[in-house]
Parts: structure tokens; sequence; C-alpha cells
């Protein structure tokens, strides 16, 4: 019995030692993301966009007004502000090719494929969790590390295979997503694209027009269903505005880590 006893009770510190670890990081990540507000916020005063900047930065989405909502909702563009896959993915994207491209540069004996891909990975993780790390960023970042590994792995290995382990994984991780409207429209999108860039390339002309009609006009159906709306215009507004969060996002993520690396009030 004494064996025992001593057996439950090491068990019992050991969930105990995890639960606060656990906590103690959760608390880490929001005291981190409390103090990106405050040091963004002097320089955002008075501005209507203050709401936006914080939803694409911090996945702090309370400051952007019902008029705005309206507005986004109306244009079919309330997924930009929802960090997803799409802003996951960009940080990944433009932190792999320039890795890639200073270790080809610096290191080229080193393994370039796999020290791109962990620092697209990590500058990835980083950003789901001053993000908050929410169950949609956490589906999105791993999507990206199926994608990532794929393309460090060097082996052509179907992207339906790579959508269809990332839905595993999860699932796996995350039992309930199986129930929200943002799995199945994360990986309808994600399988849809994958689908109109097929056609999309054999009509190089048309291809950027055929992927945006034909985004909205499959996703259209399960975005009614879930929020009872969708946009016509969308295709339009997504037209512009996605092409522009390639580069205003990256931008907005390194002016939020400057003011935290800056000397000022904690």
């Amino acid at each position: 019995m004494g064996t025992g006893m001593a057996t439950g009770q090491a068990a019992g510190i050991a969930a105990s030692l995890t639960a606060r670890g656990a906590f103690s990081a959760a608390e880490t990540i929001d005291r981190l993301r409390a103090l990106a507000m405050r040091r963004i916020e002097p320089f955002l005063e008075g501005s209507a966009m203050k709401g936006i900047v914080a939803a694409l930065t911090l996945g702090i989405r309370d400051a952007i007004s019902d008029e705005q909502w309206a507005v986004l909702r109306a244009t079919g563009t309330s997924h930009l502000v929802a960090i997803s896959g799409l802003h996951i993915g960009l940080v990944a994207g433009w932190l792999f090719a320039l890795a890639r491209w200073l270790a080809l540069r610096f290191a080229p004996r080193s393994p370039v494929p796999w020290l791109a891909g962990g620092v697209g990975l990590a500058g990835a993780l980083f950003y789901a969790l001053l993000a908050g790390f929410a169950l949609p960023t956490q589906r999105a970042l791993v999507m990206v590390a199926a994608g990532l590994f794929a393309l460090v792995a060097m082996r052509h290995i179907a992207v339906s295979r790579i959508l269809a382990l990332a839905a595993i994984v999860v699932v796996l991780w995350a039992p309930v997503s199986v129930i929200t409207p943002g799995f199945w429209l994360s990986f309808g999108a994600v399988a849809w694209l994958i689908y109109l860039g097929r056609v999309a390339t054999r009509r190089r002309v048309l291809g950027f027009i055929v992927l945006q009609l034909g985004l909205v006009a499959g996703l259209a159906p399960l975005s009614a269903w879930f929020f009872g709306q969708a946009s016509l215009i969308a295709p339009l507004v997504n037209a512009v505005l996605i092409p522009a969060a390639v580069v205003f996002v990256p931008i907005l993520l390194l002016a939020t880590i400057a003011a935290l690396l800056l000397p000022g009030t904690a």
C-alpha cells in the first residue's frame, strides 16, 4: 500500500507541476499580449484602424466597432481580421524565404531547407502565441506545419494528403473542431483552392479571376449555411485586400515586435 500511495502522490505532484507549468506559460503569454497592446495603443490613439491593427497583430477584436463589423460582413472580408491560415502562412512564408536566402548566401553547406523550415515554423508559432493561441490559430499552425514539412522533406507528396494529415492532427488535437464553422471553412477553402489552382494554371490569363470567383462561389453556400449571409462583392474586395495583406500583415507584426523590444513603460 505504501508503494501505491507513494506512486499516487508522485503522479499527483507531477500532474500538479504540469498544470502549474501550463498555467504559467499561458499567464506569460497573456502578459506579453497585454504589454504589446499597451505599447502600440499610443500610436493608434484616435485612429479608426486601432481595432483592425489589434486584431491583425494580437488577435484582439474587441476594439472593432459595430459599423466596421457590418462593413466586413457585407464585403465578405471578416476572415481578414481573424488570424487564420492566411496570416500564419504569410509569416511562415516570408521567414522561410528570408532564412533560405540568408542560408544560401552565408552557409550554403548547411541543411538549408530544414533550417529555413525551422525558422518559418518558429515564426508561425510565435505569431500564433502572440495572437492568443485560440483554436482557429492552432488549426492554422498545424496546417502550416504540415505544409512546411512537405516542403523541406523534398519529396513529391500530394497536396491532398498534406491537407488530410493536417485535418487528422487538428481533430486529434481538438476533437471539438469538427463542430465549428471555422474547421469546415478553413479546410474547405484550402481544398477548393487546390482544385481551382489546377484549373487556373491551364488558363494563365484568367487564372486570378478564376481563383477569386471560384473561391467565393464555392464557399458562399457554406457561409450562407453557417452565418446566414454571403457577399456578392467579396471577389472584388478580396482581390484587392488579400494581396495587400501579404505586405501589411508582416509590417504590422514587425512594428508590434519593435514596440515590445524598445524601452518603455511595462
